[in-house]
């Protein structure tokens, strides 16, 4: 594990991957567990891997320290529902503003996009100028073949993974970012 070799590619949430360890792959997993979209960089030694620091810190890896990586290949599963946590990224310039929970999750969904995410992944997150960590708390993973995927219960489990899509619910909840109520979505406390 080395650190993300520049600020673009730490700021996508993706991982670097040397172009001739994963050529033309879009996901890894890490350690058999943990799930990351990657970025093709040849600033990465081949046999290693470029993440940000809340990359690590998700992981509980340091710098240096030896993983085992392989190909992951995308299976289906959906977010139906995605619960997240929203801190200001910085807690020393946090602001008094009030954001719109509704735009907050345009923007997420946007950005997200065709990502795997689950339940405790740390994210980084800009809206409008401001940069925010996002953790995930929950998921509601759903088969788009379903007749009911209300019926699914939201998981906090980390093999609860799916793929971000354009109908991806986002829930945001905090107890130091002000968030309007969002007029999409009841509020749940997670």
């Amino acid at each position: 594990v080395k650190s993300a070799p520049d600020n673009e590619i730490a700021k996508s949430n993706c991982v670097a991957v040397n172009p001739q360890d994963f050529p033309g792959e879009k996901f890894i997993i890490v350690n058999s567990q943990y799930v990351f979209s990657t970025k093709s960089s040849t600033k990465t030694m081949p046999g290693t891997i470029g993440m940000s620091g809340h990359q690590r810190f998700w992981g509980k890896w340091s710098e240096d320290e030896n993983v085992h990586v392989e190909l992951f290949k995308a299976s289906g599963g959906y977010l139906g529902e995605i619960n997240v946590e929203i801190q200001p990224w910085n807690k020393g310039r946090a602001s008094n503003r009030e954001y719109d929970s509704d735009a907050l999750s345009e923007a997420f969904v946007k950005k997200f996009n065709g990502f795997i995410l689950c339940p405790s992944e740390i994210l980084l997150f800009e809206f409008e100028g401001a940069y925010f960590q996002i953790v995930i708390t929950s998921t509601k993973v759903i088969d788009l073949g379903e007749t009911n995927p209300k019926a699914i219960e939201s998981n906090k489990l980390i093999t609860n993974r799916g793929i971000v899509m354009e109908t991806s619910q986002v829930l945001f909840y905090s107890d130091a970012v002000k968030l309007k109520a969002s007029k999409r979505a009841p509020q749940t406390s997670v």
